[in-house]
């Protein structure tokens, strides 16, 4: 209870002021012209050539985008979680230091960068590359975006992989399972919430973005951020503006209740036991391993018990607790197949 009472500032001071009111003037100047109700806005907004293309422009930069980010972003993130956490804490400082600095900063660096006396242009010089332009092109405006949203694509994947429970992977080798069928079947599904949150954090705000275009895309690329920029700041006409923001706001909303529909089917899954591990991985055991499960010494987990077949008079029984890694190694002859001489250990 005390906790809800935390929230109350929030619900009832912040959401009405800050996100309901501007809301619903966005509404107003969209439906209403000298307190008049219209549709003339909407109309000229899916009449004219000019906004549906730069709608465009915007949703085909943020997926490319969050396409990058996620293939990029993710085995940086994988690397990371693997690592001892100081190195990773340590790591993961140096991918938010760029963050400090306020993002027109980090365009405007970028715009010195790729200009046409930059330090990429210079280095293509001396190659015989003489005549590339950089700046004020679609690919200009990508680099930037992507390397403003990285971040927030590596963070949240990050997250998941170091929650994910390490005996998991552990039983899946033991399971006979390689690096690559381990990392698809058991480390993948298990990280898709990072995904679908990461996606989230970087396709909704790419989409809406406009100062990074503005200073690298110059007037051959316009998004629709740019538009909703100049009717509110330049030509003064709120109600163009206002009814560009509301399909903007609209597009938005669409998108995170897709993400969100996403993230809570994910949440609502369980988390796979070893016996789960080996259903996953079913198809990809050796033919010749047998899993059986005993109770552990430690208490706290099963041992994952290998039978390896050498022959049809000898077997050899691999041990293994993924609670605490103890292993033991055995060799019988013809065992027969159940688990109950597995008792013994």
């Amino acid at each position: 209870m005390k906790r809800t009472r935390l929230a109350y500032p929030y619900i009832f001071v912040w959401m009405p002021l800050f996100i309901v009111a501007p809301m619903l003037f966005v509404a107003y100047y969209a439906f209403f012209d000298n307190g008049t109700f219209t549709t003339e806005y909407v109309k000229q907004v899916f009449s004219s050539t000019t906004y549906l293309p730069a709608l465009w422009n915007s949703i085909w930069i943020a997926l490319a985008t969050t396409a990058v980010c996620l293939l990029a972003g993710y085995p940086v993130a994988y690397i990371l979680s693997n690592m001892k956490k100081r190195t990773a804490a340590l790591l993961s400082i140096l991918f938010i230091m760029p963050m400090w600095m306020n993002m027109l900063l980090r365009t405007l660096a970028w715009k010195i960068i790729l200009y046409d006396d930059g330090i990429v242009a210079t280095v293509l010089s001396w190659f015989g590359a003489t005549d590339v332009q950089l700046i004020y092109t679609p690919g200009a405006v990508l680099i930037a975006t992507i390397y403003d949203f990285l971040p927030f694509m590596i963070l949240p994947i990050y997250t998941t992989l170091i929650k994910i429970d390490r005996s998991h992977i552990e039983a899946a080798h033991d399971l006979g399972a390689n690096g690559l069928n381990t990392f698809l079947r058991v480390v993948l599904p298990q990280s898709v919430p990072g995904i679908i949150s990461g996606i989230t954090m970087v396709f909704v705000p790419a989409m809406s973005t406009f100062a990074v275009s503005t200073m690298l895309g110059g007037k051959k690329i316009v998004l629709f951020g740019q538009l909703i920029e100049e009717k509110f700041l330049i030509n003064k006409s709120f109600g163009v503006g206002s009814t560009l923001s509301l399909v903007l706001i609209i597009l938005v909303i669409i998108s995170m209740v897709i993400m969100r529909r996403a993230d809570r089917d994910e949440a609502g899954k369980e988390e796979p036991s070893g016996e789960k591990v080996r259903q996953i991985l079913k198809g990809s055991v050796p033919r010749h391993c047998r899993a059986v499960y005993v109770s552990s010494h430690c208490g706290n987990a099963r041992y994952v018990v290998h039978r390896f077949a050498f022959g049809c008079n000898m077997e050899r029984i691999l041990v293994r607790c993924i609670h605490c890694a103890f292993l033991r190694r055995r060799c019988y002859g013809c065992i027969a197949d159940n688990a109950a001489r597995c008792s013994d250990f």
